[in-house]
């Protein structure tokens, strides 16, 4: 057997012999993984088994004699799993939103796991505090104190061996919409007797 992404050797020359002296081989190979292969004038098989081979492959050998007689070995190569990290499939683009506006993004479009059962789980740095990430949806409404722009870095992490992770980031920009004035301080209940002048400042 052989983990995934690790180098892979095999001299296939020594299960066959000839009696007839002079005679030499010429191997080929069928069942093996596409990303092995073997050299035709020595019969050793190379190459570097990706995720897409993990399982087990029947490998068929044969060494074929100048006069063409052939005879043919097989032998079972397994190909384990190795926890690949997620990758960033489609970076998440820029994007704007309105204060007080309803915000929703699928972070998790962005990201894939080429492991087979992986659960990616999702986390986020940078964001407004009024917007959070649940199941890599982004949702929340900003306020006004969030107006500006935010460095977002949303970071998707497995749950295999190792617990690999990756990061894309985007800026989101929380633009102004006008605030209505507000009473900062109510006007004070007062009186004034007839005639006399009245003076009162309410701007502040």
């Amino acid at each position: 057997s052989i983990a995934e992404d690790a180098a892979y050797t095999l001299d296939t020359s020594s299960a066959f012999t000839d009696v007839d002296s002079g005679d030499s081989c010429t191997y080929t190979m069928s069942g093996a993984p596409s990303t092995l292969s073997i050299a035709s004038d020595t019969g050793i098989i190379t190459g570097t088994p990706i995720n897409a081979n993990v399982a087990t492959h029947t490998v068929q050998v044969t060494c074929t004699d100048g006069s063409s007689a052939a005879v043919s070995d097989s032998y079972e190569l397994t190909v384990t799993n190795t926890n690949d990290a997620p990758t960033v499939t489609s970076a998440i683009s820029d994007g704007s939103i309105a204060e007080y506006a309803s915000y929703s993004l699928n972070a998790a479009a962005a990201f894939t796991d080429v492991d087979s059962g992986d659960t990616l789980t999702y986390t986020m740095s940078g964001a407004p505090s009024t917007l959070s990430i649940s199941s890599g949806t982004i949702s929340g409404t900003p306020l006004n104190a969030d107006v500006g722009q935010h460095t977002i870095v949303v970071t998707a992490t497995d749950d295999g061996t190792g617990t690999l992770s990756v990061s894309d980031t985007f800026i989101l920009t929380v633009t102004n919409t006008n605030d209505a004035p507000t009473v900062a301080n109510a006007i004070a209940d007062a009186s004034t007797a007839e005639d006399a002048a009245y003076s009162i400042s309410v701007s502040n």
